[in-house]
């Protein structure tokens, strides 16, 4: 793959021939290899290479003249997209001669992977009762706690033109007959159930969906 020049590259006596992860993704054990158009002498300054905002001049390793290499086997690269810059620094004097879009995947190999967790938790509880009269006895004791959470986990991956997506819902209670099916289960009940969940997957023009989903565009029909 061959690099896009920096316009003034030439002006500094070097310049990037070839960089062949440019336009394409990377994995993070993969290598980034940069060729240039000459090896710099003695008192021409010195090479280095910043991966978005780290120096990572140490460990690239030049393999030939002209020829350097980063090899994720020893460092694996982080994911996502950054620029990956080259300079030229002389006399404390900092030349870009290149500048390249680094893309890497996730370990699972996707272009983009995001987790969206959520978590909301409430306590209500009772410190005393009191009743006169003819009032009906509390079923439950003058001082209690309870506990609720409602919680949910959203993921979304694409690699290419391929892209998934999923969504599920929990929630929970420490009081048993506040179970989410305590009136179908009774006392066999889960205290923490599933509410709803929801997958989908997407590749060219094709589409996939499983779990809670609605279907059907009628304006005069109910969705099914």
């Amino acid at each position: 793959m061959l690099a896009t020049l920096a316009p003034e590259g030439a002006a500094f006596g070097i310049e990037i021939r070839e960089a062949d992860f440019a336009d394409r993704w990377v994995e993070p054990s993969g290598d980034l290899r940069i060729k240039f158009s000459s090896l710099l002498e003695p008192g021409e300054g010195q090479l280095t290479f910043i991966d978005g905002a780290s120096d990572v001049t140490s460990l690239f390793r030049q393999i030939a003249p002209g020829e350097y290499v980063y090899s994720g086997r020893q460092l694996q690269l982080a994911p996502g997209q950054r620029k990956l810059k080259v300079f030229l620094v002389k006399d404390g004097q900092w030349k870009e001669i290149g500048s390249f879009d680094l893309k890497v995947t996730t370990a699972s190999g996707f272009d983009q992977f995001a987790m969206k967790p959520r978590l909301d938790v409430t306590l209500k509880g009772q410190l005393d009762q009191g009743r006169s009269g003819s009032a009906p006895q509390f079923t439950r004791g003058d001082m209690y706690q309870d506990g609720t959470f409602n919680g949910g986990l959203g993921i979304e991956a694409s690699r290419g033109d391929f892209r998934v997506s999923s969504n599920v819902n929990v929630v929970g209670s420490t009081f048993q007959p506040e179970a989410l099916r305590f009136a179908t289960m009774g006392n066999h009940a889960p205290q923490a159930d599933i509410t709803d969940y929801v997958v989908n997957s997407q590749a060219g023009g094709s589409q996939f969906s499983l779990g809670h989903i609605t279907y059907g565009s009628n304006p005069l029909l109910l969705m099914g």
